[in-house]
């Protein structure tokens, strides 16, 4: 059982780099990468609204929600997901995609190991061994190995100011166990997956069309400048591998724990995005896979063993 639920969220965390380099064709053609997060995120409002019809429709009433809950399990998953992602687009630019990297996995990891320990969020309790700490250094390690760049190669250079950015970083990272443990928490609520991830997803559309309405104010598209290429359709899909991954992490939390569903997710995300690289999909430029690169994957499983080992 615990055997497939890694090999699913392996697959899944596979997903987030799709989505994330189809979310950037599309940004290409609207010029902006709030408003294509917005189409994105209303695509997988849209996607699970139909789900829900399908599946369970008297759960929409939301008539079977029993038992006292704390208000923030409504809207903080999904605030937490917007946060981070406009936290990334923010990031990208001033430290570069491996300080980007390296500073959110930290802060997912932190967060994790402390969601764990005290059970907050009404998370189950994992309690902290030496074998877990040393795989979750493990992983950090071999993450930070795969993104090093020595700093003359950098394109990006870190300057006086770019430590507040690296806390900001370390800060952003902090949100998405969070949002993993909120949304656990509204699943049992509302007693469905699925009506969890909608509610997060619509909380998201919300917030990201005040952010577009204020700071956008435009809903258009064009035709790429550099190759006057058309829009096509697969750069809408990126709401869909949205709804796997955020359904995934509801599903997995409760069996495996805040950390190791993050670890198996982070694990697929580094698997794909070498892939990715290597091949050139999605028109990023190819980056040969080098052992470099293939150490610090091999780091990441070692360490995802030991959290479950222990």
């Amino acid at each position: 059982m615990i055997a497939l639920l890694l090999i699913a969220g392996l697959l899944v965390g596979m997903m987030l780099p799709v989505q994330t380099s189809v979310n950037n064709h599309l940004g290409k053609f609207t010029r902006s990468p709030l408003l294509a997060s917005f189409i994105s995120f209303s695509v997988g409002a849209l996607f699970l609204l139909i789900i829900n019809i399908i599946i369970n429709p008297a759960k929409l009433t939301f008539s079977q929600v029993s038992g006292h809950y704390p208000p923030y399990i409504w809207f903080l998953g999904g605030l937490c997901g917007i946060i981070f992602l406009t936290g990334n687009i923010l990031l990208l630019p001033r430290l570069g995609a491996a300080m980007t990297v390296v500073t959110t996995v930290t802060g997912q990891m932190v967060m994790s190991i402390l969601i764990d320990w005290f059970g907050f969020f009404h998370a189950p309790i994992h309690g902290i061994s030496l074998g877990r700490m040393i795989g979750v250094i493990l992983m950090l390690f071999g993450i930070l190995l795969m993104n090093y760049l020595p700093r003359a190669k950098r394109k990006i250079q870190t300057t006086g100011s770019s430590k507040w950015w690296l806390i900001a970083g370390f800060g952003s990272g902090l949100l998405p166990p969070i949002q993993t443990a909120v949304n656990s928490q509204l699943r049992t609520a509302v007693d469905s997956f699925f009506l969890a991830s909608l509610i997060s997803f619509v909380v998201g559309v919300i917030i990201l069309a005040l952010v577009v309405a204020i700071f956008v104010r435009r809903f258009t598209f064009s035709k790429r400048k550099d190759t006057g290429e058309e829009l096509p359709l697969w750069a809408f899909i990126g709401g869909f591998l949205g709804v796997a991954y955020v359904t995934a992490n509801i599903v997995l939390m409760p069996y495996l724990g805040v950390a190791l569903t993050i670890m198996i997710l982070l694990c697929g995300q580094m698997v794909m995005a070498l892939l990715i690289d290597h091949f050139g999909m999605f028109s990023i430029p190819k980056q040969q896979i080098d052992n470099k690169r293939i150490i610090g994957i091999l780091f990441i499983i070692v360490g995802i063993i030991l959290v479950h080992s222990f």
